[in-house]
């Protein structure tokens, strides 16, 4: 990442805040659109496995879910320099 880049975003009234959650807003919506094209690809080849593929789906939905809520109330949080 750029220098100036990761000063702006430290802060979160800096301008670079802004961009910072553009850049990963995109990310996040390329990400999904790759994985629905590959599970459209992968259940067209494997038919037998459909219920096992829409499980994954489930199961990813619930990591990103799980992962965009945050700590629960009173769980410990961790971090690179613990």
């Amino acid at each position: 990442m750029h220098p100036q880049v990761s000063l702006d975003v430290n802060s979160a009234t800096a301008p670079g805040a802004a961009g910072y959650d553009l850049v990963l807003s995109r990310k996040a919506l390329v990400s999904e659109s790759v994985a629905a094209q590959r599970d459209a690809s992968l259940g067209g080849r494997y038919p037998h496995l459909s219920e096992q593929f829409r499980r994954l789906v489930e199961l990813r939905l619930q990591i990103a879910e799980t992962a965009l809520a945050g700590p629960a109330s009173g769980e410990e949080t961790h971090t690179d320099s613990d």
